[in-house]
């Protein structure tokens, strides 16, 4: 079915791309898991997975950091929340290349732990924003950017950083060219 859609719409070099949303490590088992990270590199696409789990609820605890080392991770891969990883594991799928894509509002409403852009933001990495579940927030990248926009200052005035404050073309960028970037 992939490759009958890159033949028929998306192969034509226009501007829309087509990418996999694939189930990995943390909602599919090894196979189904390693299946799809291979089918999208196999077809040049990009694949987005979403890591909502702390790893060792994951459905392959290691499943990550397997693909990682199997060199099968890398800038075609984008990651969606984080929010329950540890820094190092966060850290880890950053220096395979992945991209990160945060859902701040999303995330601060249905989730126990804070989203991980300011782990992201740390780790000296650029964030992109995303929205998700649209039946519980609104389904708008600028007020997605305004609340991004917002925990940041936040976070950073809880941690005792007053300077710089997070600038407001910080927050476009998330959404902008971090977000073209990452997908």
């Amino acid at each position: 079915v992939v490759e009958a859609l890159i033949k028929s719409r998306f192969g034509q070099g226009g501007r829309v791309k087509l990418g996999l949303g694939i189930a990995g490590p943390h909602w599919a088992d090894w196979e189904a898991s390693l299946h799809n990270v291979k089918l999208a590199r196999d077809l040049g696409l990009i694949a987005s997975s979403h890591v909502t789990k702390a790893s060792k609820n994951a459905i392959v605890p290691d499943g990550y950091d397997r693909l990682a080392s199997m060199g099968l991770l890398g800038p075609d891969h984008n990651l969606v929340h984080c929010n329950h990883l540890a820094i190092d594991e966060l850290k880890r799928l950053l220096d395979a290349g992945c991209s990160v894509t945060c859902t701040n509002m999303n995330e601060l409403h249905d989730y126990p732990h804070p989203t991980a852009m300011m782990n992201v933001l740390a780790l000296g990495a650029t964030p992109s924003i995303g929205l998700d579940v649209e039946a519980m927030i609104a389904g708008d990248l600028w007020r997605e950017m305004q609340a991004a926009l917002l925990f940041a200052r936040i976070e950073n005035l809880k941690r005792g950083l007053f300077k710089p404050m997070v600038p407001s073309l910080e927050a476009l960028r998330w959404v902008t060219t971090a977000g073209a970037k990452g997908l």
